[in-house]
């Protein structure tokens, strides 16, 4: 998944009836909209409150994400710190608004039922479909198109910026187990790189533990990753 427009633009200011899954279980609009953005895996469910940490093969984090919501769906708190990209960012919802823990500036507009609505800042709009998902966001330098599968988990995005189209498609899991992903990425058609997933679960259907592979196709270059949950739900 292509966190990236949000990455840096903060960067510069600091499932189906068949297994047991009702239709509220499915992934909701925010929280696979805001994982789009916020470079974390989407939870499905009554989410209280969770964290991701993401760690390499050498044993270093090289991300974290944690995050509040409310029980209606919405993000009250997210916090995250990418070391690879060295972006960090702490927000908290304030009406219609996510702003900076610490100095309460004006980070993120929100629309429609606590959905992303712009970057004031970078002068980036997002817009969403009937079910309330992002599907695409526009920047004076960028223009991305993201897609969901009927259930609402992201299947990937395309990204057209400084004349290159990015692309990333993924192919996701059975109903149950979505998050055992297999993602290709592509620059101006050539493939470029492979990523698999695969987790263990918790009785909601939740990734708790994660184990992700990334192959640069133009390098030959592996890397391997443990991605690990801790979930809280109402």
């Amino acid at each position: 998944m292509n966190r990236r427009l949000l990455g840096c633009a903060l960067a510069l200011f600091a499932v189906g009836c068949d297994d047991g899954h009702s239709r509220s279980d499915d992934w909701s609009p925010q929280m696979s909209s805001f994982a789009n953005e916020f470079n974390f895996d989407p939870l499905r469910g009554p989410v209280r409150a969770f964290s991701e940490t993401v760690v390499d093969q050498n044993g270093e984090t090289v991300r974290h994400v944690s995050a509040r919501l409310s029980r209606e769906g919405c993000f009250n708190s997210l916090e995250f710190h990418d070391l690879q990209n060295d972006s960090n960012a702490s927000l908290q919802r304030q009406e219609d608004m996510m702003v900076d823990a610490d100095s309460g500036v004006l980070r993120v507009l929100l629309q429609g039922h606590c959905q992303l609505g712009s970057l004031p800042d970078a002068s980036v709009d997002y817009r969403q479909d009937r079910r309330g998902f992002v599907t695409s966001a526009q920047g004076p330098q960028v223009a991305i198109h993201y897609r969901y599968d009927e259930e609402g988990y992201p299947l990937g995005n395309i990204t057209r910026e400084n004349g290159e189209r990015t692309a990333v498609r993924i192919a996701a899991g059975e109903s149950g187990r979505k998050p055992d992903y297999t993602a290709v990425s592509e620059r101006n058609g050539r493939e470029i790189a492979t990523t698999h997933q695969r987790c263990d679960y918790d009785g909601r259907g939740n990734p708790t533990t994660c184990r992700l592979t990334s192959r640069d196709l133009i390098t030959g270059v592996e890397q391997r990753y443990i991605i690990s949950n801790s979930i809280g739900y109402y």
